[in-house]
């Protein structure tokens, strides 16, 4: 069954867009698929978000100037909003095979899922959205329990995946550091074994990074070295670091306080690694 309708949240998402998805990522005109998975809390209402990282190096892409969108009422939500583990199922098969129809049919990418308040929103990028309606139609057809809503808008500058879909910096900081934190737990014991935390810095000064270090020196924190690379936009670099037995949401917390602390510099986090 279908209801026709606009998806609010990215309609105005695109209406007060003003071209400043650059700056969320540092393009590299390569694609390679790379999905990842996030949770977001706001206060009434908790949404899981899919998103392929893989489009940020190549975005926009000229050829792909229109954001599509179906989205699903959940037959069964739970509590929260989300899909139940036995619905999920159902809505992978139609994710699926939206994802093959839409591909191999219209040339789209599938970028992302919103999962929120009974409802799963896939999203794609298209160059001509003329069949997509009967595209959707067709598929749907298989699964006659679900309604289900869609619709199109030209979206030059994709901001629908970079606002919308996209981490923000402390998500995207955290998704990268679980990459890293699982395959440092495959090769040595995290959990009993204190370490040396090492985290990087940048900034535009050399007063903004002497600032930072002073800041960052109250809660434990040691320099471990500094350098200047001339060229760069943030060309004073600072390396510190503290001994600390760490766990994933620690690790986490840690980094979003130093960014905090760095932002406030006029700084930027560069990274972390553990010194062997």
């Amino acid at each position: 069954m279908h209801i026709k309708g606009i998806y609010p949240l990215l309609l105005l998402i695109l209406s007060i867009a003003s071209g400043t998805a650059q700056e969320l990522y540092v393009p590299s005109n390569i694609y390679n698929p790379d999905w990842d998975f996030y949770i977001v809390q706001q206060e009434d209402s908790l949404s899981t978000i899919a998103v392929d990282l893989g489009f940020s190096n190549v975005a926009p892409i000229k050829d792909k100037q229109d954001i599509a969108w179906i989205s699903l009422f959940l037959i069964n939500p739970s509590n929260d909003g989300l899909a139940t583990a036995d619905e999920s199922n159902t809505l992978a098969k139609i994710e699926d095979q939206l994802a093959l129809e839409m591909t191999q049919k219209q040339g789209a990418h599938y970028v992302g899922r919103i999962t929120s308040d009974g409802h799963q929103d896939l999203f794609f990028y298209l160059g001509d959205p003329g069949h997509f309606e009967e595209t959707v139609y067709q598929l749907m057809v298989s699964f006659p329990d679900y309604l289900f809503k869609f619709g199109s808008k030209e979206d030059k500058d994709w901001n629908g995946y970079f606002k919308l879909l996209y981490p923000k910096p402390k998500t995207l900081q955290r998704i990268y550091s679980r990459r890293k934190f699982d395959d440092l737990q495959q090769s040595e014991n995290w959990y009993t074994i204190p370490k040396l935390m090492q985290y990087q810095f940048a900034f535009k000064t050399e007063v903004d990074r002497n600032r930072f270090e002073t800041l960052i020196a109250k809660d434990g924190f040691q320099l471990e070295n500094q350098n200047t690379v001339e060229g760069l936009e943030l060309p004073y670099c600072s390396k510190i670091e503290r001994n600390e037995q760490i766990d994933l949401t620690h690790l986490g917390d840690t980094i979003d306080w130093l960014i905090d602390q760095s932002e406030s510099c006029h700084g930027s986090f560069q990274g972390w690694e553990i010194k062997e």
